[in-house]
């Protein structure tokens, strides 16, 4: 979402970034940005647009590459692949800030492909043990208006920050529990107010004895 503006920014520096490759990653970018001097960045925020300051600060977040990482919340061990950066904990959260979406306090980090802009979202729920016998009888059309719910009151917040609001479509992938892994899987189709391609939340919920992981990737 913030990669054109992001390349743009680096471009409009000019003389400043002018070793920059012409299409740099955002693990480049960040990398340039952080390696900044005091003048460097007085003379690139004196020129700057709120768009590129924005931009900005989220280049100076604390970006992973490859590597594997544990999750600040559930001490999962998360591996992430090349192409890849990785924001946790607070970084996560003024990342999302960033885009002007809703910042969940579950929210423990967030993957973002490098090429594609396709995120991944990790989510730890501290709730205590969840049956699996609970979803025997799950109500699959039920789950769907909750998740439509949700995103509803999601879209006041984003109203607020003046950005586009979402709509749950339908199911893309009707709930599936896998008890070997106590895993649930689902996936909806969602649109973008304004936006004529809807893009999937594809959604893995993994519980475990104190509370449960819950992954979302959004792409196209």
């Amino acid at each position: 979402m913030f990669r054109t503006i992001l390349i743009g920014f680096v471009l409009s520096a000019g003389s400043v970034l002018a070793a920059s490759e012409q299409d740099p990653t955002m693990l480049e970018l960040s990398h340039i940005v952080r390696a900044l001097t005091e003048e460097q960045r007085e003379e690139i925020f004196s020129e700057s647009t709120p768009e590129e300051k924005e931009a900005m600060a989220v280049l100076e977040l604390d970006w992973k590459d490859t590597g594997k990482y544990q999750l600040p919340d559930s001490k999962s061990i998360l591996s992430i692949p090349e192409g890849y950066g990785l924001v946790l904990g607070k970084a996560a959260k003024k990342y999302v800030s960033f885009l002007k979406g809703p910042v969940d306090r579950e929210l423990q980090a967030v993957a973002v492909n490098l090429t594609t802009d396709e995120e991944v979202r990790f989510f730890y729920h501290e709730g205590g043990y969840v049956s699996l016998d609970d979803f025997d009888t799950l109500d699959s059309d039920s789950l769907l208006d909750e998740i439509s719910d949700l995103t509803e009151k999601a879209n006041i917040e984003r109203r607020k920050n003046g950005v586009s609001e979402l709509h749950i479509v339908g199911w893309l992938q009707e709930p599936t529990l896998d008890k070997t892994s106590s895993t649930l899987y689902y996936a909806t189709e969602v649109i973008e107010d304004g936006a004529e391609k809807h893009f999937a939340n594809s959604i893995a919920i993994r519980f475990g004895r104190k509370g449960y992981e819950h992954l979302m990737w959004i792409g196209k």
